[in-house]
């Protein structure tokens, strides 16, 4: 159960960089979402 709640912790964390990646992305792209 522990180990479930820490993979899919880890996926969370893994799918928070990849979207502030994106912001900063558009953000440099004068884009704002």
């Amino acid at each position: 159960m522990t180990r479930l709640l820490e993979i899919r912790q880890g996926v969370l964390n893994k799918n928070d960089v990849l979207a502030g990646g994106l912001r900063a992305r558009f953000e440099a792209a004068n884009v704002y979402v």
